[in-house]
């Protein structure tokens, strides 16, 4: 929580006031993270522990919903070094559950990380879309995370897109090895190229045929923030980078900052 910027808002990570905020500067996909609780339910929240962010202490499985909602988490956020702590205060039983989030935000399209590698967590997310009436079985829902959680999910929605680091790695890596070849890696087929802004070069038939030879094996194109940037985060986060892609491009592109990026996109969405 101490790499921040000053705040530009009041919108916290992970809360859904951020979420609706998102979709309406334009995320055609809401990305937000989860997390088993130790009575049962998902908490949407990024940390493995409570300490960093909020005004709490362990681990965030280790408490029950209810407690996990008395929480601000806001309270740990400072851009200098702890003299100010903007956000503290203003999120104060912001943390939802996934049942929450999925009553209020079932209708979009959204991107579910998991942190653990349990794969019982990924059987609690599907018992939350039974609980609330929608199928997961859609491709306008995502799942990223751990091979073994993937595993669990395609079984129960093979329509979704669904991604692991590590799948996803080995298909870039395979690809940048053998694309220009013209055989295409068998390690994409249902997975994940991974197109770093500043590496677009490197990619055999960027953009347009990469995606055409995607398209047919049913791999997903994500474009994700430049590499080597230890300050970056994973997706793009200055509405300068936009002008760095190609206008012919089709695929997901990851966004850090919606808040200021989003209305930058919408003359080209238009």
């Amino acid at each position: 929580a101490a790499r921040i910027f000053a705040p530009e808002h009041d919108y916290i990570e992970n809360s859904l006031p951020s979420m609706k905020a998102a979709i309406g500067r334009d995320a055609n996909m809401v990305k937000f993270d989860v997390a088993g609780t130790k009575d049962g339910q998902v908490a949407v929240f990024h940390d493995w522990g409570l300490d960093c962010r909020t005004d709490g202490k362990g681990d965030i499985r280790d408490h029950t919903m209810a407690e996990l909602k008395a929480l601000d988490i806001g309270y740990g956020y400072t851009a200098d070094g702890g003299r100010t702590f903007p956000l503290r205060g203003k999120g104060v039983g912001l943390m939802p559950s996934l049942d929450e989030v999925l009553a209020a935000l079932g209708h979009a399209s959204l991107l579910i990380n998991f942190k653990s590698r349990d794969p019982n967590e990924a059987k609690l997310v599907l018992a939350s879309f039974t609980r609330a009436g929608i199928d997961p079985n859609q491709p306008r829902f995502g799942f990223f995370g751990h091979a073994r959680l993937m595993q669990v999910i395609r079984a129960k929605a093979p329509k979704a897109w669904t991604m692991d680091p590590a799948g996803a790695k080995r298909c870039t890596t395979d690809y940048l090895k053998y694309g220009w070849s013209g055989w295409y890696p068998g390690s994409c087929v249902g997975s994940t190229i991974m197109v770093p802004l500043n590496y677009q070069w490197a990619y055999w038939g960027w953009p347009d045929r990469l995606q055409d030879r995607a398209a047919k094996h049913g791999t997903r194109v994500l474009l994700v923030g430049p590499r080597g940037d230890e300050k970056g985060g994973m997706g793009l986060s200055k509405v300068g980078q936009l002008t760095k892609i190609p206008a012919s491009f089709t695929g997901y592109v990851w966004i850090d900052d919606i808040y200021n990026l989003g209305p930058a996109l919408r003359p080209r969405q238009r």
